[in-house]
């Protein structure tokens, strides 16, 4: 049975100890899709988001074994992060 008490304090403390920082991290990034701007491949701040969201997920990955990230680029696309989650036991 789940404990909704652990679990609520334990997604608090998620959220105000690592999403909260993270994000304000993220909107620091003058990141814009292509539709705002057409040189972002050029400026890099896309790489910089993704590379921020990447190393955060990585860090979650490694108390899931088998669980596996990776970041998917196409020629003039926006990258892609996808995640694998792999079931416990």
């Amino acid at each position: 049975m789940i404990n909704t008490n652990r679990t609520k304090a334990f997604l608090d403390s998620i959220w105000d100890d690592e999403i909260v920082p993270i994000l304000a991290d993220y909107i620091r990034i003058p990141n814009k899709s292509p539709a705002f701007d057409q040189n972002w491949a050029e400026h890099g701040y896309m790489d910089q988001a993704v590379k921020l969201r990447e190393n955060w997920a990585q860090q979650k990955l490694s108390s899931l074994p088998g669980s596996a990230l990776d970041v998917i680029r196409l020629p003039g696309r926006t990258p892609v992060i996808v995640i694998r989650c792999a079931r416990p036991g």
